[in-house]
């Protein structure tokens, strides 16, 4: 059965990595538990992170992390004839069809919407992970991809995604930035009035680029 957002966040895992974990179990059996002793030493820590992560937003693991059927089947299946229907199947159950369909033709903002209204939260800090996961997996499963979220040449493979908005405002990106410029500011010295006014123009001179760094970073997203 196709999945609505009954997830808040869809996977977010190199899908390079993803593959590359299915060759490991296919080649050293399956785990009774897809956890991180699994995985780390095969994969960095953050990665690990990201595919345990994964494998259950593609209900291939149950509650306790053990393998699904879809999960042995897709171990049996990589580097195969069967492996595009298997992959198919995996995301028909992890992502609306409304979505999949539309990559045909789908721009990246139309295709950043349509993960915004498909999922919970869609932030900016992992919008290109769950992208690339996504368009991976249809790639493989054999899905028409529109020639708008191919990467142009000279962009090392990085498809833009557009403003952070992607015409449709994100609270979670704001509360992210706002932390990021909270602890930025909590690193820097407090004003001494007491100063000689030396100390207090390099103060403020600093403080001045602290500001224009954050707001830097904010619109580069």
């Amino acid at each position: 059965m196709t999945r609505s957002a009954s997830v808040p966040t869809p996977a977010a895992a190199p899908y390079p990595a993803f593959v590359t974990a299915l060759r490991t179990f296919k080649r050293h059996g399956l785990p009774a538990v897809v956890d991180a002793s699994a995985l780390r030493k095969r994969f960095a820590g953050g990665v690990a992170t990201q595919l345990i992560s994964s494998f259950s937003a593609l209900n291939l693991v149950d509650d306790q992390n053990a393998p699904s059927d879809l999960l042995q089947r897709l171990v049996r299946a990589v580097d195969e004839d069967d492996w595009p229907a298997a992959v198919a199947e995996m995301i028909s159950g992890a992502y609306p069809e409304s979505l999949l369909s539309s990559l045909s033709a789908a721009t990246p903002a139309k295709l950043n919407q349509g993960l915004s209204e498909a999922f919970e939260t869609v932030g900016v800090s992992d919008r290109r992970q769950i992208v690339g996961f996504l368009l991976g997996a249809a790639r493989d499963a054999g899905l028409e991809i529109s020639a708008y979220l191919t990467p142009p040449a000279g962009s090392r493979g990085k498809l833009y995604l557009g403003p952070s908005e992607a015409g449709v405002s994100s609270q979670q990106d704001s509360d992210q930035q706002t932390q990021l410029t909270a602890k930025l500011i909590a690193k820097f010295p407090e004003f001494d009035a007491s100063w000689p006014d030396e100390l207090k123009e390099d103060w403020f001179a600093q403080f001045k680029e602290l500001v224009a760094l954050v707001k830097s970073e904010d619109a580069s997203k």
